[in-house]
């Protein structure tokens, strides 16, 4: 089903979560008060660590990926499998 989780330490107890039905490649991706994360089906996620619950999400149309993010400081960077780089800001 998928999802994303912020666990609080070192209780282990979950502090939020945001459902992305599907699952998410590779690792998240945080950067200052956003996380990234990329859906098994090119949907990239940004989740406002702060204010989990107005996380959104885009879909990379043409995009097949087996890897996470990669944040920069002008966007996010997403490696395809057939060798495109696309970058999302």
């Amino acid at each position: 089903s998928g999802g994303l989780l912020a666990i609080a330490l070192p209780r282990g107890t979950v502090r939020w979560r945001v459902a992305t039905s599907l699952p998410v490649l590779g690792s998240a991706a945080l950067a200052r008060d956003t996380l990234w994360a990329l859906g098994s089906d090119c949907t990239i996620w940004r989740v406002p660590v702060a204010a989990p619950a107005s996380a959104d999400s885009i879909p990379i149309p043409d995009c097949v990926t087996n890897t996470g993010p990669t944040v920069l400081r002008d966007g996010v960077l997403v490696a395809s499998v057939r060798g495109d780089v696309i970058l999302f800001d």
